[in-house]
């Protein structure tokens, strides 16, 4: 299912969301008026090093910031989802209410475009079901000026480093090797700049290889 939260505020971060239940890699992107927007200034493509033979179920979330709309920003807004199979899409009207009060309006006016952007977490794995042995590719996309810097914490709230079980990506995504069931639980990415962090929860679930399932 997709949903979509629009904003009414000039200053408001418009948040968009998008919940789907997936089969992974799926690449997840925006539009406005048919025009695709780029949330980063760095690339992040959708790497996928895990292995291929993976259950690769789960949600991933998306969201879209809009800082001091103006009357420019309004239009038609479409989160798309697609991989080389298939394609959904969710189109929302959005208005922008320019109605602030004078406090607000400074801030507005006040944003000069040399000052940093805070550190955000746009598009992120919720929830994951992998079988048992198998690997697991943790989404955790980010923006910001400067570039965001990506960590990663387990289950136990302590810091992942690389190793043979966990491997990090350019674009933010840890793969879990071989999971089995003691990596189950809810993991941290959080992303950080000279600006601000952001950070969202992952929850992985491993499941039981078919083969296993007592009938």
């Amino acid at each position: 299912m997709l949903q979509l939260i629009s904003w009414k505020s000039r200053l408001a971060k418009a948040r968009f969301w998008n919940v789907k239940l997936v089969e992974v890699p799926l690449a997840i992107y925006w539009t406005k008026d048919g025009k695709r927007l780029l949330q980063s200034a760095y690339p992040s493509p959708l790497s996928v090093d895990a292995q291929d033979s993976t259950l690769g179920l789960g949600f991933t979330r998306s969201r879209l910031f809009v800082n001091c709309a103006s009357h420019e920003d309004a239009g038609i807004y479409s989160c798309v989802a697609e991989n080389e199979y298939i394609r959904a899409f969710k189109d929302s009207q959005v208005f922008v209410d320019e109605t602030l009060d004078a406090n607000n309006e400074i801030i507005c006016l006040d944003k000069k475009p040399f000052v940093g952007i805070p550190a955000r977490v746009h598009m992120w794995t919720h929830t994951r079901l992998e079988v048992m042995g198998k690997d697991a590719q943790l989404y955790c996309r980010s923006s910001g000026d400067p570039k965001p810097r990506v960590m990663w914490k387990g289950p136990d709230e302590e810091v992942i480093t690389s190793s043979k079980k966990y491997k990090f990506l350019p674009n933010g995504d840890m793969i879990v090797r071989n999971i089995d069931w003691t990596d189950m639980g809810v993991y941290t990415c959080v992303a950080t700049n000279s600006e601000g962090s952001d950070e969202a929860m992952v929850f992985l679930y491993p499941t039981m290889p078919e083969n296993n399932i007592e009938m």
